[in-house]
Order: structure tokens, then sequence, then C-alpha cells
């Protein structure tokens, strides 16, 4: 079978959900190959396989016609939204869960624990179903926009479909957490901008102990947040990085670094050292802030920097 069968195989399960992914592509390639038998007997030019996936079409329209579901968000889209929402749900309501439980079992005044159990599967769910309706709303809008796309289609090239194995192609289920993650670190930064300040009550009405952090570094964050969560929209829907989208995200997650030491470390490092006192004179202690910034911020640069020379060196999309 030819390379390029392998390539547009490829393409295509990109497109598909996890599950039916093997069997689907197994039974396109079991077609492609019974359609080079039948009109070339067994011996094809590599002209002969580009002329047959031409007539399949765009590997993204194919995976497509394989979903007989219909919903606001389309089959092309719809795998993806389900698997940013696992992850959303896997990760924001058992935190916010979490800390809401947290927060009653150490506040300083003695609470009601069935109420206040109550009170955070209450939080919970509620995150949980602003999440979904966040999530909803922006692949809704990215399905109407690839509708308009559509709508003065592009001929489908087999010849330029990228390599199997091409740095720059895209991970949807990487792509899907990082959306996942942006609408999260959003809501919760929404959240603690309106209360004034960090806190592990998540209730608007009663916000409870609230730690303040400067409000400019707040919306710096929430700002680049948004800006990631775009990137990633946009990259989802290009279905391919290049050099200058993965070094603006790698410039992204340093800055976001940046944020986190005066809107999370430094509030809570001085409200520990507030209750602990000793620690402000501990070596390596007392600069733990700084430590973790400058750690997170350079594995990032080590981590991603190689990717980034791979998807430069890599060939460009016709």
């Amino acid at each position: 079978m030819s390379e390029l069968v392998d390539r547009y195989l490829y393409q295509v399960a990109q497109h598909l959900p996890l599950k039916p992914r093997a069997d689907i592509v197994a039974e396109l390639r079991s077609q492609i190959q019974d359609q080079l038998d039948d009109r070339y007997g067994g011996a094809p030019t590599p002209d002969d396989v580009t002329a047959v996936l031409r007539e399949l079409g765009d590997p993204r329209t194919l995976a497509a016609r394989y979903s007989e579901d219909r919903y606001l968000v389309g089959p092309a889209y719809f795998p993806t939204m389900v698997t940013v929402l696992q992850y959303g749900w896997a990760i924001l309501p058992p935190i916010v869960l979490f800390l809401s439980i947290f927060g009653a079992v150490t506040a300083p005044e003695p609470t009601d624990m069935l109420r206040g159990l109550f009170d955070a599967l209450i939080s919970a769910v509620q995150a949980g179903l602003l999440l979904t309706g966040a999530v909803v709303v922006i692949f809704a809008v990215l399905e109407r926009s690839a509708l308009a796309l559509r709508a003065q289609p592009t001929p489908f090239d087999p010849a330029g479909l990228p390599p199997v194995n091409d740095p720059a192609t895209v991970n949807r289920f990487e792509v899907a957490f990082g959306i996942a993650l942006g609408v999260i670190v959003t809501l919760l930064l929404l959240y603690f901008l309106a209360v004034g300040g960090l806190t592990l009550h998540f209730n608007l009405s009663d916000p409870g102990d609230v730690i303040p952090f400067p409000t400019l570094w707040g919306v710096a964050l929430l700002l680049n947040g948004v800006v990631m969560l775009v990137l990633h929209i946009v990259v989802l829907r290009r279905d391919r990085w290049d050099y200058r989208l993965w070094a603006l995200e790698t410039a992204l997650e340093v800055f976001g670094s940046i944020c986190l030491f005066f809107v999370l470390y430094t509030p809570l490092f001085d409200r520990l050292i507030a209750s602990n006192p000793g620690i402000a004179t501990t070596p390596v202690l007392n600069a733990l802030p700084e430590l973790v910034v400058i750690a997170g911020a350079v594995g990032t640069l080590i981590t991603r920097g190689g990717k980034l020379v791979a998807v430069w060196r890599s060939p460009r999309s016709p």
C-alpha cells in the first residue's frame, strides 16, 4: 500500500472518535485497496493512487460521513468537543468540590458539615454546567465558521497530505485538553476577580475568607488564558501547527508562569509566612515562589524548544 494512502488514512483517523477509529480505518484501507485492484490490476502508479484518493475527498469531510449523529456541533468537531468536556468534568467539579469541603473543614468558625457538603456539591455542579455551556458555545461558533468556509470549498489534493509523523500535525487530544484547561482557568479567574482574591468558598454571595492578589496581574493572567484558549481554537481549525503559533504558545505559557507568581504563589506564600514566621528565615524555602516560577519557565522552554525546531523544519502546508 502506498505511503500516500497511509498519510491519507492517518489524517482521516485524526477526525474520528477514538473507539471506532481502528475499525473505520481498516475498512477504508480495504476499500481503497479494492478500488486500486479493480481499476489498475494491483499495480497502481502514484498518479493512480492520487486519483482514487481525490475521489474520496478531503479527510475531514470523509471522516464526518461516518457519524450518524447530528448536533449543534457537527460530526467534524463533536468528538473533540466531547473530549474537551470529559477533561473539563474530570478536572473542574472535583477541584471545586474538594476545595469547598477543605474550606469548610478548615474554617475558623464551626460549620454544619452536612450543609457544607451540600453547598460544595451545588458549587461543583454549577461549575460543571458553566464549563459545559462555555465549551458548547465555543464549538458551536467553531462549527459555524467551518460551515462558512466549506461554502467555498477548495479542491482536495492528496499530494499535499503531511507525513504520518509530521511534528506539525495537531494532536487533537492534546489541544482538547488545552481548551478544557483554558475554559477552567478563565472561569476560576473570573470568579476570583469578582470576589477580590483567592478563596476556597465558591459562592458569590458569601466568598468566605479571601486572600487578595494584585488585580492587574489577575487581569493579565485572565487575558493570557483567553489568548491561549483562542490559540488552541485557531490551531484546531487550521488542523496544523506552524512555528509561529508554537512559539506564541510557548511564550504564553512562560508569561502565565510569571502571572501565577503574583496571583497565586506570592499571596499563598505570604499567608503561609504569616502563620509560620520561621519560614521567612529558612534558606531555599524563603525563595520558594521564585524557584517554582524559574523551574517552570526553564522546563517549558526546554521541553518545547525541540518541538519548535522540528515544527520550523517541517514542510510547509500547501
